[in-house]
């Protein structure tokens, strides 16, 4: 058990009694149970909050098929990468149980995996958060770019320099997007739905031949994201929202 809490004590004994019934209750034993405790603490949850997201771990691993440890990796930092990390023991089994579903939903929806996705989620997702967008949002977004052949690192890098640069545009972009009529924040500053930026943009360059839309694609994001932004500008609004929804 974590380093700390000692034997005897009414945290161990909290522990030990979570893990033995997941020990007995579900596929992992208890000494797997115990681990994937300690690789919460080692996260940053406390006794009370790692018993509490130790059901999600267990359902993670067992609709993708991973080793219980591997799992709460994967859980416990995407809650990190997304922000919604919380001492309020329920409303973090809540939020754990939200990253697990989502995670599960696209690895099974889309053409990639679940370490697949999350290597796309610790290149991107904190960049996506900070802009204001979802995890839903940014999971139906790597889905859409897995289904074409990015996913991985190469989806989050995508999704990274997107956001990069749609959130702060260089000189050169940000009179791009001007004279194309692209809003790409409110009044506040805040950026808009990179749904419907991206729906704005597509709109803008309907009718422009192939070299001059790729020219304008270019000075807007530079060459690394490209692929994946016309993968998502041929997906469209319709298809984007659906998939956030589901």
């Amino acid at each position: 058990f974590p380093e700390g809490i000692k034997r005897g004590t009414a945290a161990f004994q909290a522990l030990e009694n979570a893990a033995r019934k997941t020990g007995s209750t579900t596929e992992f034993t208890a000494s797997q149970s115990a681990e994937a405790l300690n690789f919460l603490a080692m996260a940053g949850f406390s006794a009370e909050n790692s018993i509490a997201a130790l059901p999600g771990v267990v359902d993670l691993a067992t609709a993708s098929a991973l080793d219980l440890g591997t799992a709460t990796d994967i859980a416990s930092d995407s809650l990190g990468a997304f922000n919604l990390m919380t001492k309020d023991s329920q409303q973090l089994g809540r939020n754990l149980q939200r990253v697990n579903d989502v995670i599960a939903k696209t690895a099974t929806s889309a053409n990639t995996s679940v370490t697949d996705l999350f290597e796309s989620i610790k290149d991107g997702g904190p960049v996506a958060t900070t802009a204001g967008a979802s995890l839903e949002t940014f999971a139906a977004l790597a889905g859409t770019l897995a289904n074409a052949g990015i996913k991985g690192s190469r989806a989050g890098t995508t999704l990274k320099n997107t956001f990069l640069s749609i959130a702060a545009p260089s000189n050169s972009a940000a009179k791009i997007l001007k004279r194309l009529g692209v809003q790409t924040q409110d009044a506040d500053g805040n950026m808009l739905d990179i749904v419907d930026t991206l729906d704005s943009l597509n709109k803008s360059l309907d009718g422009l031949g192939t070299a001059e839309r790729s020219a304008i694609l270019e000075g807007i994001f530079g060459k690394i994201p490209i692929a994946g932004v016309n993968v998502l500008l041929a997906a469209g609004t319709d298809q984007l929202n659906e998939y956030r929804r589901a």
